[in-house]
């Protein structure tokens, strides 16, 4: 794969990233929660759409996504939504 740099950074855009989510729970829930924030409003992300309502309220589009969902087994991972709300 060849890198194309733009103002000093290698573009990857082209390159698929599978991230477990499970997997960062287990090593730290305190890393999948900095992992959930958005930066910008210092909330968590949200629902992008209401593909997973059937789960409950708490996956309607607009709401936020706390780690907890991982831990209770509602949805075992965002690949479960990836697809569907691209």
């Amino acid at each position: 794969m060849d890198k194309a740099v733009i103002e000093g950074r290698a573009d990857y855009s082209d390159v698929a990233i599978d991230v477990l989510e499970q997997d960062i729970l287990d090593v730290s829930p305190f890393l999948l929660d900095l992992l959930l924030q958005d930066k910008t409003t210092g909330e968590n992300i949200v629902w992008a759409c209401d593909d997973y309502i059937g789960y409950g309220s708490a996956y309607a589009a607009g709401k936020q996504i706390f780690f907890n969902i991982f831990k209770s087994g509602s949805l075992t991972s965002l690949s479960q939504f990836d697809s569907a709300c691209r």
